[in-house]
């Protein structure tokens, strides 16, 4: 999904696993709750229901997010992933409202 030239979403592929954890442990607000080796302590479990989200600023990531998408009452519904405390973007530093 591309919201402008600068801005990018992608869902979250394996193959960025290092990226994902290397981002969480410098950014701003990123915890051990963010880790993807933390929120993969329940194995394939949840597998089904993973849709974390990277953004990216050209070819950098700008921000990560952990999520879970469930279908309750024919809706689909997007949590914090099982298990993390909190949940929502995690970002390299403070954003501006603009």
């Amino acid at each position: 999904m591309v919201f402008n030239k600068m801005l990018r979403i992608e869902r979250y592929n394996p193959r960025l696993y290092d990226q994902w954890n290397s981002f969480v442990a410098r950014a701003n607000n990123g915890t051990i709750f963010h880790q993807l080796d933390f929120l993969a302590y329940h194995g394939k479990r949840f597998s089904d229901s993973e849709h974390h989200l990277l953004w990216f600023k050209g070819e950098q990531i700008f921000a990560v997010m952990p999520m879970a998408v469930v279908e309750k009452s024919e809706e689909r519904i997007a949590y914090s992933p099982y298990g993390a405390s909190f949940g929502g973007p995690v970002l390299a530093k403070k954003i501006k409202l603009k």
